[in-house]
């Protein structure tokens, strides 16, 4: 019975609709009422140099106040593991905000995990490379950390919005936590620089753990910013 019942209303002839031509004048108006001539976007390369730019800029401002005595208690083993990946975390996340900048772009991986991966990369990297340490003053420590590396972050994480503004986002969302997470990383590399403390769990928590602050930070501003232009539409 379901099947001749779908049949039959199928079957069904057609009536002519009828569209008062009001409506068709909303129709038009909401398509091509704010259409305007844009200019095309910059080389994707420009927009990774730019990226690089500021990441490397602010890393040298806040290394150059802050100062390096974490680089000299530093191993080389450590250095390798830590910097490299860590440089390598951050061109794939510049790689991946310009590839999002452009609608139809393919990604290398899917982009709402990239940040998660590299970032359970780098606790894995920290934790093989560095040791548990007594730490009797922990949170004092954690709370210094904190408050020298988070004031690049922000700044980066601005630069970086301004850049993407630049592009076609479709998933704001995503791109928030990437870039986020790049702005986070800035003040990771800093830190990792200037502090001493080769605790494990002081660099997972306060120096890596800024990175991940810096994911969240950026998608919850994205969330609500998506929810702000929802209301207002």
């Amino acid at each position: 019975p379901s099947c001749r019942e779908l049949v039959r209303a199928v079957e069904l002839p057609l009536g002519g609709a009828q569209v008062s031509s009001r409506q068709v004048d909303h129709l038009q108006n909401m398509i091509i009422g704010d259409l305007h001539p844009v200019r095309p976007l910059l080389p994707s390369w420009v927009f990774l140099s730019i990226f690089a730019l500021i990441f490397a800029g602010l890393t040298y401002l806040g290394i150059s106040y802050l100062g390096m005595p974490g680089w000299f208690v530093l191993m080389p083993v450590q250095k390798i593991a830590v910097f490299t990946t860590l440089a390598a975390s951050a061109a794939l996340l510049a790689f991946s905000l310009v590839r999002q900048m452009v609608p139809g772009e393919k990604s290398l991986l899917r982009t709402g995990l990239l940040p998660v991966v590299l970032f359970v990369l780098l606790c894995l990297v920290v934790a093989s490379v560095f040791q548990v340490r007594a730490d009797p003053y922990f949170l004092r420590a954690g709370r210094a950390c904190l408050q020298a590396g988070i004031p690049y972050a922000i700044p980066a994480g601005l630069l970086f919005s301004l850049i993407l503004r630049r592009g076609a986002i479709l998933s704001p969302r995503t791109v928030g936590a990437v870039a986020g997470m790049l702005a986070g990383l800035v003040s990771t590399t800093i830190l990792e620089v200037h502090c001493p403390n080769l605790n494990v769990w002081h660099i997972l928590v306060w120096h890596v753990g800024i990175a991940l602050l810096g994911l969240l930070a950026g998608l919850l501003i994205a969330i609500a910013g998506q929810a702000i232009r929802d209301r207002i539409s």
